[in-house]
């Protein structure tokens, strides 16, 4: 495990998402199982001085919670293999179950098959595609009970059903899998909660690709496979014995698992899978999911890069407080998520900071938040009075959900994460919100809503905001007399690209976030926040194509002068006079 260091202020919310409409139709639906885990929580109490900080040790656990389903090849090639696990009261299936345990205690385990459809040209009349032996379980037991319902048998060509096997296992979609031969199957019933997902495939021949002739054999191919697996953040242990191909290579490498080798004979299978988990590695980071206006929190390092499953990662987090008298006699919170790349968007831990900001000068202390479900509380001591200063809330503003759209007329919402241009997010009207009311000074976006303000342009000597209004930024909407005012952002500067994307994909969906001020009629001054969704791609895809826009002066009264600008021309607008 190796500390990152990032040149954000913050660490990027990872996420993935595919393009599911090339995915074929799944039959049926799969069961997500209601098994409790949640990550750990802990509550830190600080008394803080205008202008004073206070640092907090913070470790993190990373995937602490594993599930565990092993999906056994139960052709005729496997009986060897199969005896090895059950033989002397399935020593060595035990084993296998104790030696996870021992690494994670918090596992569960599940155990599944699969041969091939009993169809001539494809496997034998009592082969299935899919059986489910043990759901998900915690207990010794019921793991020993599935692995003693193995049996091989059949297996008719030279390849299997891996990849309809593989998506029945994963439960995408929420359903279960009509198997031709054994009817409904449930998937591995994985919990359906923050724990790491390993599904470990053995197997020794090639994998059964899909022909569009068989409409109901073989319906999944790699690429849809890995969609499967990667939506229900689900890496692949793959297990080759002599004979497999490349196919588990490639789908361990892309959803972040691992791919090993196996005796014929399996007699290695306990070894080689304690092997390959300790080889699935991923990253711990953390996010401010919520902050009060003046208190601050940074934390070191940013991320660590290659945590290997129940390592500890090591946090420092300094929290402040403005130098703002107004702040005195406020209580000031922040939330702070530890989370994990393994199993997609996991939140490890959760940390709640409250500081008190007292009436009187404090010395503030370094205190450590244990990784468990506690509350800590900084002791502070006094050292002057200060009576001057009445006791005070933090000031607020009214604050207004807005409607954006990132990369308005732009579908699909496609952004190459190497961009080194402009980001176009729009701000829509509504009967009750006036966007042009907007003040763009104020206006910033990105991961957090704070990484980088409106672009800023030279145009005639004078600087101003690049931003433009448009009848209707979204071409879906009718006119309707409201405008939109869109902003342009440097793209290389909202604290997402290429790093963010999950290791082994070409494009992930992120959240990108616009605040800013703005005035209104009825209330005033007002904060406005909009969240919107949008991709990020690798080089090799396609991004958005620049759209027609329309330029706007913004006067200092944020009255809105309309000039339409043609496509491919440097637009310098928001001239501010």
């Amino acid at each position: 495990m190796k500390p990152a260091h990032l040149t954000h202020a913050l660490v990027i919310l990872l996420c993935y998402a595919q393009d599911s409409s090339s995915r074929p139709e799944l039959p049926g639906r799969y069961l997500l199982s209601n098994h409790p885990c949640s990550p750990t929580l802990s509550k830190v109490s600080l008394t803080l001085d205008p202008g004073n900080s206070a640092k907090v040790d913070q470790d993190v656990t990373n995937a602490a919670s594993l599930d565990f389903c092993y999906l056994m090849d139960c052709s005729g090639s496997f009986n060897d293999d199969i005896n090895l696990l059950q033989k002397n009261n399935a020593d060595v299936a035990r084993s296998i179950y104790r030696s996870i345990k021992a690494m994670r205690n918090d596992s569960y385990f599940a155990v599944a098959g699969f041969i091939d459809y009993p169809e001539e040209g494809h496997g034998a009349p009592s082969d299935f595609v899919y059986q489910l032996f043990s759901p998900m379980s915690q207990d010794e037991a019921d793991w020993v009970n599935g692995i003693f319902r193995l049996q091989a048998r059949g297996g008719g060509d030279a390849t299997e059903a891996q990849y309809d096997a593989i998506v029945a296992a994963t439960g995408v979609d929420g359903g279960t899998f009509d198997d031709p031969t054994l009817g409904v199957q449930q998937s591995c019933d994985w919990r359906a909660c923050s724990a790491q997902k390993i599904l470990t495939v053995l197997t020794d021949s090639a994998f059964h690709e899909r022909e569009e002739s068989w409409k109901n054999h073989h319906v999944h191919n790699e690429r849809s496979t890995i969609q499967a697996l990667n939506k229900m953040n689900i890496a692949v242990l793959g297990l080759k014995g002599p004979g497999a191909g490349n196919e588990l290579d490639n789908l361990a490498l892309a959803t972040g698992g691992s791919c090993e080798r196996v005796a014929s004979d399996g007699t290695d299978i306990a070894t080689q899978i304690t092997k390959g988990l300790s080889a699935i590695i991923c990253d711990v980071f953390w996010v401010l999911d919520s902050v009060d206006r003046g208190l601050n929190v940074a934390v070191t390092p940013e991320k660590y890069e290659d945590c290997k499953g129940g390592e500890v990662a090591p946090f420092e987090e300094v929290v402040s407080v403005d130098s703002d008298p107004s702040l005195r006699g406020s209580v000031l919170m922040a939330k702070l998520l530890y989370k994990s790349t393994a199993g997609g968007d996991t939140v490890l831990h959760e940390q709640v900071i409250e500081v008190s900001v007292p009436n009187v000068t404090t010395t503030s202390t370094t205190t450590s938040a244990p990784s468990s479900n506690t509350t800590t509380t900084a002791t502070t001591t006094s050292t002057t009075t200060n009576t001057s200063q009445p006791s005070t809330t933090t000031p607020s503003y009214v604050v207004v959900p807005v409607t954006i759209d990132i990369g308005p007329k732009c579908v699909p919402k496609l952004h190459r994460c190497d961009a080194d241009g402009t980001i176009a997010v729009a701000v829509m009207s509504t009967q009750s919100f006036d966007a042009s009311q907007i003040d763009p000074s104020t206006v910033a976006f990105g991961k957090t809503g704070t990484e980088v303000k409106v672009k800023v342009e030279q145009c005639g000597g004078s600087t101003g905001t690049l931003a433009y209004v448009t009848e209707r930024a979204d071409v879906s909407v009718p006119p309707d007399g409201l405008v939109d005012v869109v902003f342009h952002f440097d793209a290389d500067k909202i604290g997402l690209n290429c790093a963010n994307l999950v290791r082994g994909s070409n494009r992930g969906t992120f959240t990108g976030i616009l605040t800013g001020m703005a005035s209104s009629s009825t209330s005033g001054r007002i904060a406005i926040v909009g969240t919107g969704s949008f991709d990020l791609v690798r080089p090799s895809f396609t991004s958005c194509p620049r759209a027609d826009r329309v330029e706007v002066t913004v006067e200092s009264s944020i009255q809105l002068t309309v000039t339409t600008e043609p496509i491919g021309k440097l637009l310098c607008s928001g001239i501010i006079q």
